[in-house]
């Protein structure tokens, strides 16, 4: 019988970054992007951004020539993605997102990502939690 997806039990998130630091998830959505495509042996004249994809795309348009074509674009809305990094990786040791970071580390330079800002972020936040909560007590 062949497991589905149905089949499985949720996995707590700090089970989840230890599967991938220690590499025992066989599922190629985890996989670096860059171990997947072969990407430098493709000479990309642009790369957008799902966080600035509107304002990538404007950038693309007046790159190729395109006008007229705002009406066309969502508009930009600011990213919630990196907002409650603290509150998401609060139970991961830094040292495990550290690693984390060196197994992704050519998909962050490859895509003009920076590890270490996203770190800072989510130190930054895990410091502000432990704050407010001891302020509670």
């Amino acid at each position: 019988m062949e497991t589905t997806v149905d089949d499985l039990l949720p996995v707590p998130f700090r089970h989840f970054i230890l599967s991938i630091i220690n590499r025992n998830y066989r599922n190629a959505h985890w996989e670096p992007f860059f171990s997947l495509c072969s990407p430098c042996q493709v000479k990309y004249d642009f790369i957008a951004h799902t966080d600035t994809l509107a304002e990538d795309l404007r950038l693309f348009f007046n790159n190729i020539g395109v006008e007229g074509k705002d009406g066309i674009l969502p508009r930009q809305h600011p990213t919630r993605a990196r907002t409650g990094f603290g509150n998401t990786y609060r139970q991961v040791p830094t040292e495990d997102i550290r690693h984390i970071g060196e197994i992704y580390k050519p998909d962050f330079d490859m895509f003009g990502y920076s590890f270490e800002e996203d770190l800072a972020i989510i130190e930054r936040e895990k410091s502000d939690t432990l704050k407010q909560n001891s302020s509670v007590q």
